[in-house]
């Protein structure tokens, strides 16, 4: 089953609506993207409030990845997750039990400085605009920063990681070829008439010249 709206997009075996209390219920191992960001677990629970989603639940194996601006695969994992949405943006994320991190560091976006990997008993995650700001390790903590020459391709990616971006459901593909778009509106035009200039008035034509009267032609009478 595919899910696709402007800001989510995802896939599960069965989906159950309560409309009542505006709860989605995921159920076996669905999948969630959120701009940049991939959603896994067992099962799944979308809160929405006034037609936004206000949280989402993950339960057991609950996992994110997203991707950076140099295609590192930022990754939490954990046994369960709460996530909290504004403007339907993730806003914050709590890892309950187990938790696991490993997010690279950048500088102005263009170079890798290291990668920061860490665990925790429990974690508090804080984003802007999608994006990860702050991490907070709550219980029995243990991180680790390993600079960029001492990385190795098995310590880029936690146990269990998958990214799944060929998946995710695109607009034609859920809805239909024949789905129209919203029409744009024009814009409106401007009633600017241009004036018409008065048509030339045709220039009058000579009056015609009387011609002089013919004079008689004279008559010659024979002399006898």
């Amino acid at each position: 089953m595919r899910i696709f709206r402007a800001d989510l997009q995802g896939r599960c075996d069965s989906l159950t609506y309560d409309r009542q209390d505006s709860i989605i219920y995921l159920n076996r191992n669905p999948i969630l993207w959120s701009d940049k960001n991939q959603l896994t677990s067992d099962s799944m629970e979308i809160q929405q409030r006034r037609g936004k989603i206000d949280q989402m639940r993950l339960y057991a194996n609950a996992f994110i990845v997203g991707q950076d601006t140099l295609l590192n695969f930022n990754q939490v994992k954990g046994r369960n997750m709460v996530a909290y949405f504004g403007d339907n943006k993730i806003k914050k994320v709590d890892v309950v039990g187990n938790a696991e991190s490993l997010y690279f560091a950048l500088e102005g976006d263009t170079t890798t400085t290291g990668m920061n990997k860490a665990v925790s008993a429990t974690m508090a995650l804080r984003f802007a605009d999608n994006k990860l700001q702050t991490i907070t390790f709550q219980t029995n903590p243990d991180a680790s920063f390993i600079p960029p020459h001492e990385l190795k391709e098995e310590d880029k990616t936690l146990k269990g990681m998958q990214w799944r971006i060929k998946e995710r459901p695109s607009r034609r593909a859920t809805l239909g070829k024949h789905f129209n778009l919203p029409a744009k509106a024009k814009p409106k035009k401007t009633n600017t008439k241009t004036k018409k200039s008065p048509p030339k008035a045709k220039p009058k034509a000579a009056p015609n010249a009387k011609k002089p009267p013919s004079r008689p032609t004279p008559v010659r009478a024979a002399v006898n």
